[in-house]
Parts: structure tokens; sequence; C-alpha cells
């Protein structure tokens, strides 16, 4: 599910609006977690997955998922425990796809825009200084813009961080990334690093980015590996969370996939080439 071929294609060319998927998926923090990221695709393509993961710890694989549209309906994943578990759920025989729009964001000047790593790739992050604010950054033609309320401890760091070009580790695909992580510590190297554990919470959540490309999937993962179910939505294009997320938040993002790119061969509105 990460290349077009074949899952997006079978959706896209032949109307396949339900997808079972055996996988042995090895958990990656931030943004690879199985379920996390399986609950995105199938919201971003508007299809119901029922994906059926291995069960083996010590390779970080685990987790399994019944998901539609809105969401996860159930979700099993567990690092703890070497049982595994059937899920069941009623879901729509036809679901209903979201709309993806392109999201004209308010673009303030940060002078705290620092690059760190995640999963190899040079994202430009700037930090979230404040309790509640608006906070932008772009890369390359990408800007992504944050509306939230948090609390928590002082010791705790987060970032919105932007990426917009080819990754080339372990395989070769164009992303576009908005992503709101925690930060391993208060090191702003630590940005991007894999972490389980937060203690801060957020309020309300707004998340955007200005894509111009239709992919784009939507992830929220709270400390534990939970998906918080129920607590945000997929709408216009935007994460949001109006009521609030209840447990500590570890990552929200939208995950662009640029299919047309992953050749290396582009040439961005800023001029840059691939």
């Amino acid at each position: 599910v990460l290349f077009r071929e074949p899952a997006v294609a079978l959706v896209e060319d032949y109307g396949v609006d339900t997808i079972v998927f055996p996988t042995a998926w090895m958990d990656v923090l931030p943004l690879f977690v199985s379920v996390e990221f399986h609950q995105a695709w199938a919201m971003g393509m508007g299809v119901n997955f029922l994906s059926a993961n291995t069960h083996v710890l010590d390779r970080r694989m685990t987790g399994s998922a019944i998901i539609t549209p809105s969401g996860a309906s159930t979700f099993y994943h567990d690092m703890t425990s070497s049982e595994g578990r059937l899920l069941v759920a009623e879901i729509p025989i036809k679901p209903m796809k979201n709309v993806v729009t392109s999201t004209e964001l308010p673009i303030r000047e940060q002078d705290t825009a620092f690059v760190s790593e995640l999963f190899d790739d040079p994202f430009t992050f700037v930090e979230l200084k404040s309790d509640s604010d608006y906070v932008s950054v772009c890369h390359n033609d990408l800007c992504c813009g944050l509306n939230y309320t948090k609390s928590g401890p002082s010791s705790e760091t987060y970032a919105l961080g932007a990426f917009d070009d080819l990754h080339t580790h372990e395989g070769q695909y164009y992303l576009q990334i908005c992503a709101l992580v925690k930060c391993a510590n208060s090191s702003r190297d630590s940005c991007g690093q894999p972490i389980r554990e937060a203690q801060t919470t957020f309020s309300y959540l707004q998340l955007a980015g200005n894509f111009k490309f239709p992919h784009v999937f939507p992830e929220v993962l709270t400390t534990g590996l939970d998906l918080a179910m129920g607590e945000w939505e997929y709408k216009a294009g935007s994460v949001v969370s109006t009521s609030g997320i209840r447990e500590p938040l570890l990552t929200a993002a939208l995950f662009g996939r640029v299919y047309e790119r992953d050749d290396g061969n582009f040439r961005s509105t800023n001029g840059v080439e691939g």
C-alpha cells in the first residue's frame, strides 16, 4: 500500500472498495506503525480495509484492524503478549470516500525553523513554544499549518515538520508530509525519533497542508500506540479534533504520496529539479 501498484490502481482503475490485506508489517515509529498507516490509507482512499498482520514481537510485527473511511471500527496492537486476536466488526458495504482539498494557509515567518531527520529524511521543523497558537512551516512546494491547544509538562517538546522531496532510504518514493511529532527529548535533533510515551494532551487540533496531489493519508497516534478512535476526523483534507484527544499525543500527520514523481524526474514549482 505504499506504492500505486497494486492497491491504488485496484481502487481507482477498477472500482474496488473493500480490500483484504494479509501482511508481515514491521512497525517503524513515528509514521509507519501498522494500524496507524493502514487506517490512514483506508481513510485517504475511502475504502474498507481489513488488515491481518502476523504477530512476531521480536521483529516488531503486530497490529491488525478492520477499517472504514471513517476510521478503525476495531483494531488490535499488543507488543507485550504473544497471543493474537480474532477481530470482528460490522461495516458499511459501500464506503463513502473523503474529499481531499488544497488548503490556502496563512504562512508566518518562523525564525525558529530547524532541520531534523525523520525516517532518514531531512524535515524542516518549527517548535511549538506556546500552549495555544497557530504555527506554519514550509519545505519546497509544501506548506503545513497547525492550530492547536495543548497542556502538559514544560519538559516535553513538540514540533511541526514538513517534507516535500524524494525519499531514497531503503527504496525510492516521493513524499509530501505534514507531521506534528513529540520530540524524544529537549534537543531539536531528537524531533522525528521513535517514541512510545508522552504526557501532553491536545484539547484542540487542526492540521492542514496545501497539497496539490490527491493521495493524502491522515494519521493520529497516541501514547501506547493507540488510534484515538472517534476523537478526531479527516475533514476537507485536514486532521481535526475539536473536542480534544484524551490520551497524550505522539503523532498527527498528513502523509502524502506523489506516485508520478517516484522515478525522480520532476521539477517543482519553485524550480527545484529531482
